[in-house]
This record gives structure tokens, sequence and C-alpha cells, in this order.
């Protein structure tokens, strides 16, 4: 028990600090190719050069609120999507526990067996939850990251 919930720690604090480093990164790469690609059309395309690089921002700025309201609503998705095998995980795992406790009196080792089944069943709850957290956060910092203009 205590090796799995190291494991997972390790996992999750090396899936966050790529994510968080890749995300600073790109984000500063992105607005200097952005804007050097905008000084670009400008400067060498003759006539249309300045409509070009103003409809660039335009489409950007366009994108983004929609990159915003499809990414909230991901969010949103991925929350109730996790929420309801949780739950479920949850009662099966309390229902293990309280059916241990009424065979404590019967048998010792069918009372342990079915404590350890809950021990299990919390420990696939809490791969579960790392698992909807990391997705929210991989969104969360995808939402962020793309905010260029």
């Amino acid at each position: 028990e205590s090796l799995f919930k190291n494991i997972i720690g390790i996992i999750f604090t090396v899936f966050i600090s790529f994510l968080v480093l890749h995300g600073f990164t790109s984000h500063a790469l992105d607005g200097i190719s952005i804007k050097t690609a905008k000084f670009a059309l400008k400067s060498y395309v003759p006539i249309l050069g300045s409509y070009l690089s103003d409809g660039v921002g335009l489409i950007l700025v366009s994108t983004n609120i929609i990159k915003n309201a499809v990414g909230v609503s991901g969010l949103f998705v991925v929350f109730f999507i996790i929420i309801k095998p949780i739950i479920q995980i949850l009662l099966v795992s309390i229902s293990l526990k309280l059916i241990s406790a009424f065979l404590e009196p019967l048998s010792s080792n069918s009372s342990k067996l079915t404590y350890d089944l809950s021990k299990s069943f919390s420990m696939l709850n809490v791969c579960l939850i790392a698992i909807g957290f990391m997705s929210i956060i991989s969104i969360s910092i995808l939402l962020s990251v793309s905010n260029i203009v």
C-alpha cells in the first residue's frame, strides 16, 4: 500500500512538472512566432500586408474565444464523466466494509478478505481521482497556454 502511494505520488509529480514546464516555454515561443509572422506579413507583402496582418490578429482572437468556450465545457464534461465511477467505487468500498463488519463474528478470514478487498477498491478510487485531476489540470494548462494574443 505504501509503495502504491509512493508510485502514484511520483507519477503525479512528474506529470504536473512536465506540463507546467512545457506550458511556460511553449507560450513564450508561440507569442514570438506570431509576432514575427505578423511583422513579416506587414513588411514584405506590398499592398495587402497590413490588412492581412490585422486579419491574422482577428482570427487569433476569434479562435481564442471559441477555444475558451470549448475548453470550459470540456472541463465540466471531464468532471461529470469522472464523478460517476468515483461515487460507484466509493459505494462498493463502503458496502464491502459493512459486509466485513457483519462477517466478523462469523468468520475472521472472510471478514479480513472483504476488508482487504474494500482497501483495494479504495486504491482504485485513488487512481481514478488522480487520473481525473490530471485530465482537468491538462485541459486547464492547455487553455492558459494557448492565450497567445
